[in-house]
């Protein structure tokens, strides 16, 4: 049974192409850093309604840095917040191009109001950035009605039931679409 849980896993994360990669140093191995380079540059767009300049760039050592119309401070105002060390990326199947690049994030003195703590940075088939400022993910269970019956078969009410395995969310709580 163990097994072919296991296996059917293994299938599944092999046809959906989970390849996340974590960093511990916080910025992109060697091998990642001339596929990043093709996405660094300045795009237009907006990020939480708010029009501006995205400006991706990545230093020859592997290190990011993201500007937002010119400051480090992602939501502007006086939030004073920065822009960490890359936490994860998503490269390709082929390992030529990147898919995403997750950043550690600090609100600064907003975060009572913005609770997520990573920026993560989509990168669109047609080039353009999709940003959002995200939570950790929180676990949400599928529930379906079960239905309570009298000896007789006849429904008499319905209570929800867990029956099948849930999924996890990221909390989203800004976004951004930015092109070039």
């Amino acid at each position: 049974m163990k097994k072919s849980l296991f296996g059917a896993l293994a299938l599944c994360l092999a046809l959906i192409g989970c390849n996340e990669v974590r960093l511990t140093d916080g910025k992109l191995p060697a091998e990642f850093i001339a596929p990043a380079k093709q996405y660094a540059g300045n795009y237009t767009g907006q990020f939480d309604k708010i029009p501006g300049i995205l400006s991706f760039n990545i230093a020859d050592d592997g290190y990011v840095s993201v500007l937002f119309n010119g400051s480090s401070d992602l939501l502007g105002g006086r939030c004073e917040s920065q822009i960490g060390k890359i936490y994860s990326i998503t490269p390709s199947k082929d390992g030529k191009t990147l898919k995403a690049i997750s950043i550690y994030f600090d609100p600064g003195k907003c975060a009572r109001s913005v609770v997520g703590r990573w920026l993560d940075l989509k990168i669109n088939d047609d080039g353009a950035i999709s940003a959002r400022i995200v939570e950790t993910e929180r676990y949400e269970p599928q529930f379906t009605e079960c239905y309570v019956r009298d000896r007789y078969g006849r429904i008499l009410g319905s209570v929800p039931c867990h029956t099948m395995p849930g999924y996890w969310v990221p909390n989203t709580y800004l976004t951004g679409e930015f092109h070039r």
